[in-house]
């Protein structure tokens, strides 16, 4: 996706930033699942003791996720020595 979007520049560069770089750039994204991940996910957010919306409950499975893998990796250093 080159081109102009909007009036932004690279600073770096004399070049437009492209609509794919202005996206990742914003606070937001759109993503996308399938029909079984998506019952899977409103099952997982019925288990929650308090009412989260779908992008609160998917933000939460990542925090939980990154928790256990720091744990698995710290877990795995120590088994290793």
């Amino acid at each position: 996706m080159g081109g102009l979007y909007g009036s932004k520049w690279r600073k770096s560069l004399l070049e437009p930033i492209t609509q794919s770089e202005v996206l990742m750039q914003s606070k937001f994204h759109a993503v996308s699942l399938n029909s079984k991940s998506y019952k899977d996910l409103k099952e997982i957010q019925k288990l929650i003791p308090v009412r989260l919306s779908v992008p609160q409950t998917i933000e939460w499975l990542i925090k939980v996720g990154q928790k256990q893998i720091k744990s698995e990796i710290k877990n795995t250093n120590v088994n290793e020595l």
